[in-house]
C-alpha cells in the first residue's frame, strides 16, 4: 500500500478551519479565502502600486515592498496556525495548491522582470527546524522559486538567536525587540545579489522580515522586497 495511503487511512486528513474529513482545507473553506485585490507599503500600510515602500517612508536600511496572496483573516488564520502548531507539512502544499492563476500570473510577471534577484526564505533556528521537521517558509520559497524560474538562496543568510514565536507576543514594540540581532549573513556567502525577496508564510506586523532587510541591506544588498501568504 502506498504510504501516503497508509497515513491517510491512520490519521484521515480534516479541514483546519471547520474539522470536515478529506483535505487539510476543504473547498467550501478554500473558496472562502479571500485574495489580496490592492497591495499596501509596508511601513504606512496605505494602497500602494506594486506594495512598493511609499517615498516618504523609506530609509537607508527599510525595505522596498510588499505583496502577499491572500488576506489573513479568520480562516486562513486557523489554517497556518495548525500548520505550524501541528507540524503538518501537507497543509502548506495544499495552500499553494490554491493559489489563484490570475493571481500568480501578475506575481509572476512583477517579479520576472526583476533582474540579479535571489529568492529567501525566512530562516528556523535549528531547534524549532529540529522540533517541526520542516521549514514553512522554505516550502514556499521553493513553490515560488520554480514557479517564477527565480533562484534561491538558502545559505545567505541564518537565524543565530531562538526567539520566542512573535505570534505570542502583544505588540509591534515586543515583536520587534524579540528579532533584533536574531539574523546574520553568513560570511561564507562571497557574492551578496542586488536583490532579495524575502519569502514568509504570513506579515503582521513585519517586524522579522524588516529586520531580515536590515541586516542584508548594510551587507550591500540593493533593493529587499517581501512576498507572503498571507497578509
Amino acid at each position: 500500500m502506498n504510504k501516503s495511503i497508509f497515513l491517510d487511512l491512520l490519521f484521515p486528513k480534516a479541514c483546519f478551519s471547520c474539522g470536515k474529513f478529506g483535505r487539510y482545507i476543504c473547498i467550501s473553506c478554500a473558496m472562502k479565502l479571500r485574495v489580496v485585490e490592492g497591495d499596501v507599503c509596508p511601513y504606512c500600510e496605505k494602497g500602494s502600486l506594486y506594495g512598493l515602500t511609499h517615498p516618504k517612508c523609506k530609509r537607508t536600511y527599510r525595505l522596498d515592498g510588499l505583496r502577499s496572496v491572500y488576506y489573513y483573516d479568520t480562516i486562513l488564520h486557523k489554517i497556518i496556525k495548525e500548520i505550524k502548531y501541528r507540524c503538518v507539512r501537507g497543509g502548506i502544499k495544499e495552500i499553494m495548491s490554491l493559489f489563484p492563476q490570475e493571481k500568480m500570473s501578475t506575481l509572476r510577471f512583477y517579479y520576472q522582470n526583476m533582474i540579479e534577484t535571489n529568492m529567501l526564505p525566512v530562516p528556523l533556528h535549528r531547534n524549532k527546524l529540529k522540533l517541526r521537521g520542516f521549514n514553512q517558509s522554505l516550502e514556499i520559497a521553493n513553490f515560488f522559486s520554480n514557479t517564477m524560474h527565480i533562484p534561491m538562496d538558502t545559505k545567505l543568510i541564518y537565524r543565530k538567536k531562538d526567539t520566542f514565536p512573535q505570534a505570542q507576543l502583544k505588540n509591534r514594540r515586543e515583536r520587534f525587540q524579540n528579532v533584533r540581532g536574531a539574523f546574520k549573513i553568513n560570511i561564507q556567502n562571497k557574492t551578496i545579489p542586488r536583490k532579495i525577496i524575502i519569502i514568509d508564510d504570513v506579515w503582521t506586523s513585519g517586524s522579522t522580515t524588516k529586520e531580515i532587510g536590515r541586516v542584508l541591506k548594510r551587507s550591500g544588498v540593493e533593493k529587499v522586497f517581501v512576498l507572503t501568504i498571507a497578509r
